[in-house]
């Protein structure tokens, strides 16, 4: 049992190994395989007063001075909020087939509501 253990990790090894000598490449993936981009909120959504979103502890952070070593925060960001179709159109534009995101917690319970 162990034996065969070793002989298919050896495998994938030798399978890996030969890939990370070339460019990845779709056929390097089942023809069913799912590609998909995903995005986190406070990183790409923006507009941080509107649409009553409430303040986020990500917001008192990147405004507490020295937090941040650049300064920057997510109150603009690349502006998603206003911007979603153009970024969906460019995800399918690149061929891509799923896309993961999230909305904000301080959009859905904007005053602290604990639920």
């Amino acid at each position: 049992m162990e034996t065969r253990g070793l002989e298919k990790k050896r495998l994938i090894e030798e399978d890996w190994n030969s890939i990370a000598k070339r460019p990845l490449s779709r056929t390097d993936f089942p023809p069913d395989f799912l590609f998909g981009v995903a995005t986190s909120a406070y990183q790409v959504e923006g507009a941080c007063n509107e649409g009553g979103r409430g303040p986020s502890i990500w917001d008192a952070f990147s405004h507490t001075q020295g937090k941040i070593c650049d300064g920057s925060n997510g109150d603009i960001s690349v502006d998603q909020y206003h911007r979603y179709k153009e970024d969906i159109d460019l995800i399918a534009k690149m061929g891509f087939g799923a896309y993961r995101f999230s909305i904000s917690w301080s959009r859905i319970f904007p005053v602290n509501m604990v639920v």
